[in-house]
């Protein structure tokens, strides 16, 4: 990642525990630093949300199967109106 994009500085506190993991994560994937590794981690797991998000979505619309593209759009102006999205209740037999 360049320089250049990395503009914004964020201090997140964390427990030893988690730094250690992450620390973990860094050297058994061979990361250059604690802050890619973290970075990395943070990236894969808004990756697997919004695929989640996006599987619910489409599931959910019956007449058509949403592109990405869709659903990021979709997804933005619910954060905008500040609707959620919950997930259906599951059903018990």
């Amino acid at each position: 990642m360049s320089e250049a994009a990395l503009s914004e500085r964020v201090i997140i506190p964390m427990t030893e525990a988690l730094v250690a993991a992450v620390d973990d994560f860094r050297f058994a994937n061979r990361m250059p630093s604690r802050a890619e590794a973290i970075r990395h981690l943070l990236l894969a797991g808004l990756t697997e949300r919004l695929g989640e998000l996006a599987r619910m979505l489409q599931t959910h619309t019956p007449l058509c199967q949403l592109s990405d593209m869709q659903v990021r759009a979709a997804l933005e102006l619910m954060q905008q109106r500040g609707w959620r999205l919950v997930p259906p209740a599951k059903e018990t037999a």
